[in-house]
């Protein structure tokens, strides 16, 4: 995926996750608070970035490192918007 397409595809999440808005229920918002990526994924994503800082990146490790970019700014909406949430209900 390059540059171009991968910020398409999170401005189609934006619009999808719609993260501005305060509309979910308060056990719906902890819930997305709790994703994250597990400690063999961090992992990864940490040897591919170094990869990529080294200009190593296989064309199939640099698609897997934009997934798991794309995941990350996934959950980043997601959780922004639990977290707005969350604040407009008083919770915590």
């Amino acid at each position: 995926m390059n540059e171009m397409s991968a910020h398409a595809s999170t401005e189609i999440l934006e619009r999808i996750v719609v993260p501005e808005r305060d509309d979910l229920r308060p056990e719906v918002a902890k819930f997305f608070l709790k994703f994250k990526f597990g400690s063999k994924d961090l992992a990864q994503i940490k040897r591919l970035s170094a990869k990529a800082r080294e200009g190593t990146l296989s064309e199939s490790e640099s698609a897997l490192l934009d997934q798991y970019i794309l995941m990350s700014d996934f959950i980043a909406l997601l959780q922004s918007k639990a977290r707005l949430s969350l604040k407009r209900n008083g919770s915590k």
